[in-house]
This record gives structure tokens, sequence and C-alpha cells, in this order.
């Protein structure tokens, strides 16, 4: 289950994840969540009930950032998403991909001034801004190379919580509990 849920969330051009998210999710601004259904398998339950817990571990690695929402997903290296760090962000910027807040290959600066705390700006100002042609991707943050892990993946499940911030193993994580496979804490 776990590893369906992660394909599910790397993968989502593929057509099977496709009609899943059709038959089984609806989009949000705040992203996939579960239709209510009276027939649902206990496959599709089993994943639906770790899905979060993938999405929590994951972070975007940003190269042309077209598919990444600057405010909306996670992709800063400590794994925050900005607009729970920003308030008051207008609703109609919340869906801006990543690739519109930068300017003739900078940050631009004032806007993210105006919007979040200066520790913050410095984080977004320490990402290079993006210019690759590759599309961005989906990484697992709680392993150094950015590939999903399961051992990981089942001791978070154990534990019942996924990493609301931190980096991938061996950076700082502030949390109660701690991953016997990697060392990483949650909570």
């Amino acid at each position: 289950m776990l590893k369906i849920a992660w394909r599910l969330i790397t993968k989502p051009e593929e057509m099977w994840a496709r009609v899943v998210r059709a038959k089984y999710l609806r989009q949000t601004t705040d992203g996939w969540v579960a239709r209510s259904s009276g027939c649902i398998s206990n496959l599709w339950r089993g994943v639906l009930r770790v899905l979060h817990l993938v999405e929590g571990a994951t972070s975007w690695n940003i190269r042309n950032g077209k598919l990444v929402r600057f405010w909306s997903d996670r992709w800063l290296a400590n794994g925050s998403i900005l607009k729970d760090l920003a308030p008051n962000v207008p609703e109609a910027l919340l869906q801006m991909p990543v690739v519109e807040f930068g300017l003739n290959g900078e940050w631009n600066k004032d806007f993210l001034n105006a919007y979040l705390p200066p520790s913050t700006v410095l984080q977004v100002l320490l990402h290079p801004v993006p210019t690759e042609a590759e599309d961005d991707v989906r990484v697992w943050r709680l392993t150094e190379d950015g590939v999903f892990s399961l051992r990981i993946a089942y001791a978070i499940t154990d534990m019942g919580d996924a990493p609301a911030m931190g980096t991938r193993c061996g950076g700082p994580f502030g949390g109660r509990q701690q991953c016997s496979e990697c060392g990483a804490s949650f909570g």
C-alpha cells in the first residue's frame, strides 16, 4: 500500500493513477482528498490510510519550476509549505508555479519580502531560481538521495505520523519520536 501511494504521488500521468484519482479522489486547493464512497475496496482503503503519510514525507526537486505551486507545495529544503508561514497571501496567488516568482534569473525579492518573514525569504533566496529544461520531480525527503525507501515508510507508518518539517535523513529534525531505521525524528 505504501508503494502504491508513492507511485500515485510520483507518477500521476500513468493511466492507472488517472483512473484511481478520477474514481476515489478530488482535487482541492490543498491537494487531493478522498471522495466519500460506499463502494471501496480494502486495498484502496489501505492506500488512503497511508497516502497523507507518504505525501508528508515527499518534497519537490525544482528544475524548471512549472509543476510546483510556490505557496502550496513542499519544495524548500526544510520541508515547509510557504502558505503556512504566510497567512496573508491572496487566494489568487496560491496556485502560481515556482517559476512565476523569478525575475530575469533572480528571485523577485520585493514580492517575497511583501509576504514572507525574513528568515523564510532567506530560505527561498538560497534555493536556485528555476532555469532547467527538465520537469520538476518528487523526492523522498527522508533519504539522502531522495529515493523512496519502503523500510523508512513502514517505520513512519508504525509511528503513525509523517514528519511535518525537516530535511532528509541526517538533517535537523525537531520532534518527539525517532525512526529506528534512519534516525529521523518526527512529531
